[in-house]
């Protein structure tokens, strides 16, 4: 529901729109009472509670893509068992994933507080591509061992904890081996 002044031009509405499906505005029609309405004209004969008709081109519209370094966060409610996935550029701050979710929650930033592996992320920060000590921390939680205890092999070398995934060149089908050290 969209509320136009008299004196607005259809051009408000039309923005609103856009924005809201996130469509450019040209592959829109707006029509009313079956007559095609223009951005410029103004609603003079439009009454409270009357419905414009806005089309959108969808075969037309690009559907949006990640980036080729996008990373993929998941994000989990504490007490719940569902995770929601964000895909975000790796220089995005904490701050807009916390945005992010809070919008689609409808909740306060202020009263929600993300954490990794139980420690609070900064909201100044950058999300990085996730590296191999992220990996190795929650293996060495699981098994109840110390981070320094696990190794990653893959294809006979050790994968160093404080490079990113994405500087091993996977494709998907490798197999990454865990050592765990013997005390």
């Amino acid at each position: 529901m969209y509320t136009l002044a008299p004196t607005d031009v259809f051009q408000v509405l039309l923005d609103a729109f856009c924005a809201k499906l996130n469509v450019p505005t040209h592959l829109v029609r707006m029509s009313f009472d079956g007559s095609p309405v223009l951005p410029y004209e103004t609603p003079e004969e439009v009454a409270d509670g009357d419905q414009v008709d806005m089309v959108v081109d969808w075969d037309q519209v690009k559907a949006p893509r990640a980036a080729a370094n996008a990373v993929r966060v998941r994000v989990q409610r504490v007490g719940s068992k569902k995770t929601q996935v964000f895909t975000i550029a790796p220089e995005m701050t904490v701050k807009k994933l916390l945005e992010s979710f809070c919008s689609l929650h409808n909740l306060v930033p202020a009263t929600v507080v993300l954490k990794l592996f139980g420690e609070v992320l900064q909201e100044d920060v950058t999300i990085e591509a996730s590296k191999v000590e992220t990996l190795v921390a929650k293996v060495s939680r699981k098994r109840h061992v110390e981070a320094s205890q696990v190794k990653f092999v893959i294809d006979g070398d050790a994968m160093h904890p404080h490079q990113p995934f994405h500087s091993y060149d996977l494709e998907g089908d490798e197999i990454i081996d865990v050592k765990l050290a013997t005390v």
